[in-house]
């Protein structure tokens, strides 16, 4: 299935503020309040959501944890990527230290550089 590259581009966002919800101790969500959220029409969130599966229950909305984890599989972002940086200067070694970074699943492996030292 050909999903819509703004649909794509809006699952990111919907996988950064279902985690910013989990951070804040909610469980449940709807989608009129990541609506309110994210500056969306909750109809919306629900169409391109579907493009995926059921995730929510009417009258009861959206499990956070379920959701994360669905849109983490869908975005790829539940498994480790390798990758190699190219530029080892300050900011290649900035990367390539970056905490977040390995959390989110990249694992360093390489970094390259024109120059020698």
């Amino acid at each position: 299935m050909k999903i819509p590259g703004p649909v794509a581009k809006r699952l990111a966002l919907y996988h950064r503020c279902v985690t910013s919800m989990l951070s804040d101790g909610k469980d449940i969500t709807s989608s009129h309040e990541l609506g309110e959220r994210l500056i969306l029409k909750p109809s919306q969130i629900r169409k391109d959501l579907s493009y995926f599966g059921e995730f929510g229950k009417r009258g009861t909305g959206y499990d956070l944890q379920g959701l994360k984890s669905s849109l983490e599989t869908v975005l790829s972002i539940n498994k480790s990527w390798r990758v190699g940086i190219v530029g080892a200067g300050n900011i290649g070694m900035a990367l390539a230290n970056h905490r977040e970074f390995f959390q989110e699943g990249y694992e360093v492996v390489a970094l390259f550089d024109r120059n020698k030292s």
